[in-house]
């Protein structure tokens, strides 16, 4: 989900992930911190945690290879292919617990199992500053197609 109609069309159109929008907040009290993500007034995420000692060498939230299949098989497929960049500010270890709901917009979110309480992390993180421009190539082989990405798409 994001707040912005940038994101929403670069999300989806360039990238191949769907996205919807959505009202975020955050509030930090002390070693506390509540956020929260709203769409069409139904609460669909909060999550709340204690942050703890700092985090000296923070796993990698997005720094990871992202490939993507999108299209179609009958118009025709594309791999997207790209490394984002990341610089973190700072990081802390917390104890997060994250519950979901549903909504009759969103059905079946709030039966997703991440309403779970456990160790995470708080990061001020800046995404995208000097990555790669994605590579987007056309995929020619109909028979990978149609083994690999319409199976997930029906």
């Amino acid at each position: 989900m994001v707040d912005d109609d940038t994101a929403l069309i670069q999300g989806r159109e360039l990238l191949g992930f769907p996205k919807k929008m959505a009202d975020f907040t955050w509030e930090e009290k002390g070693d506390t911190v509540v956020g929260t993500v709203t769409r069409k007034g139904v609460e669909l995420m909060r999550m709340e945690g204690r942050i703890g000692p700092d985090e000296p060498d923070p796993t990698p939230l997005l720094g990871r290879r992202f490939v993507n299949a999108m299209g179609s098989v009958v118009a025709g497929m594309q791999i997207v292919d790209f490394m984002p960049s990341e610089t973190f500010h700072s990081a802390a270890r917390a104890d997060v617990a994250v519950k979901l709901a549903s909504s009759i917009w969103d059905p079946g979110m709030g039966e997703l199992e991440a309403s779970v309480i456990g160790p995470g992390m708080f990061a001020i993180v800046d995404f995208g500053g000097g990555a790669e421009p994605p590579r987007v190539s056309l995929l020619d082989d109909d028979a990978w197609a149609v083994e690999h990405f319409l199976p997930r798409s029906t």
